[in-house]
């Protein structure tokens, strides 16, 4: 028997990730029509009429194999007037004796130690308190900035004074796996159209929290990051938003970044991801449909269509699995229309293609990998619905911890 109530349903499923993806492409490329058509390359050092101090925060909890690299990338920027503030937060390998060698040798780089694991947002929190720079650089412990990368980020949030925060363009040099080659894909034809797109409505989602900038009289003004929330930059992104402040994205300022290789790893990163989204609607969200937070309503309906969109594939599957085994008298069959076949093909490689000869000038060798990547964006809606159904739940019935502490991610094969 069929229902129209499900076929419906099982459009929205195929007609969602089309929508989307044609306004990703779209609204990138509009983007860059306005704002990115005269960008040089992440090699080009912009000059600046004034240069203020800069403090970078490193939260680092176990980076002894990944911190000294990291350091070294930041001792040789192509900025004048900077400090290093490496935050050892209650690391149990080598991450401390190795900032205090650092920190010896480079008068440049101050260490603070915190005895106990208390989250990168308290790591941050504690840098920012010992900063002497009215601008902080916020980074992760195995972020690898490109020469020029802190000079654009500067360049961004000296344009205007509502300008509260920056936020960069992460690439992935671990590629030598499968899941490493996939996720290059991810980040140019899902991540950089996102933000590309979302900077038409002036709002972001999220800023990239292993590069991002913010003047310190924003932080200050929303209280700095919250100790309780389990992503700290979707967070700070939100409420410097809600108050006022605009967020941008700088796609010159460019940093390499370790990513898991592992599924484990990957479904454990995108479900914190997935949780960290859904606390902000947890918390903030009768604030957006306040009037000082209506400024945010896009990105909140655009959320609120994901997490739709996810429950109403749980809920089809269901079905379909009831119909099999033949409990359900309902037909259903989740198999890909053939209207939609050829359609979501075409467009996932119209995507790929655009994102890919907008990012070839910041990734060099991403052309090499482009018959890997065209087929990420279908395997993207799979892992996107998967972590936005339990990550949503998860935040709404799991109770909140004072601090949000961190375990050591999954940073690729060795």
């Amino acid at each position: 028997m069929n229902d129209p109530v499900i076929n419906y349903l099982v459009e929205y499923i195929f007609a969602y990730p089309f929508i989307m993806s044609v306004i990703w492409v779209f609204g990138a490329l509009l983007f860059i029509y306005v704002s990115e058509k005269d960008f040089q390359g992440p090699e080009y050092c912009p000059k600046l009429d004034f240069y203020p101090f800069v403090s970078i925060v490193v939260p680092c909890h176990n980076e002894s194999e990944n911190i000294r690299e990291t350091i070294s990338y930041l001792l040789n920027l192509n900025y004048p007037h900077y400090e290093i503030i490496a935050v050892n937060d209650g690391s149990t390998d080598d991450t401390a004796d190795i900032l205090n060698q650092i920190s010896h040798e480079h008068s440049q780089v101050r260490v603070v130690h915190l005895k106990q694991n208390r989250g990168k947002q308290t790591a941050q929190r504690m840098g920012a308190l010992m900063s002497n720079g009215d601008i902080l650089v916020c980074m992760d412990g195995d972020a690898l900035f490109e020469p020029n990368s802190v000079t654009w980020l500067v360049r961004r949030l000296l344009l205007h004074n509502n300008i509260g925060g920056v936020t960069g363009n992460p690439r992935i040099r671990n590629r030598s796996s499968l899941l490493g080659k996939l996720q290059v894909g991810e980040f140019s034809s899902i991540i950089g159209l996102i933000k590309r797109s979302q900077m038409d409505l002036a709002r972001l989602f999220t800023v990239s929290g292993v590069i991002c900038a913010f003047k310190k009289v924003a932080l200050h003004d929303v209280g700095y990051w919250r100790t309780d929330m389990i992503t700290d930059d979707i967070d700070i992104t939100w409420r410097l938003q809600k108050n006022g402040w605009l967020i941008m994205f700088q796609p010159n300022a460019v940093c390499w970044i370790l990513m898991p290789e592992t599924l484990k790893g990957l479904w454990k990163q995108r479900l914190r991801w997935a949780k960290g989204g859904a606390e902000i609607i947890r918390t903030y969200g009768w604030e957006i449909l306040s009037r000082p937070g209506l400024r945010m309503l896009p990105l909140f309906i655009d959320y609120a269509m994901s997490i739709l969109w996810a429950n109403i594939l749980f809920v089809v599957i269901i079905l379909e699995i009831l119909y099999r085994i033949g409990i359900s008298p309902f037909e259903v069959n989740l198999l890909v229309p053939s209207h939609w076949g050829i359609t979501l093909t075409s467009v996932f490689l119209i995507q790929a293609i655009v994102s890919f000869l907008i990012d070839k000038k910041y990734d060099r060798g991403l052309f090499s990998l482009f018959g890997w990547m065209i087929w990420y964006p279908a395997m993207y809606w799979v892992i996107n619905a998967a972590t936005s159904f339990w990550g949503f739940y998860k935040a709404f019935f799991t109770k909140k911890s004072k601090f949000a502490v961190w375990t050591s991610p999954d940073r690729g094969l060795k």
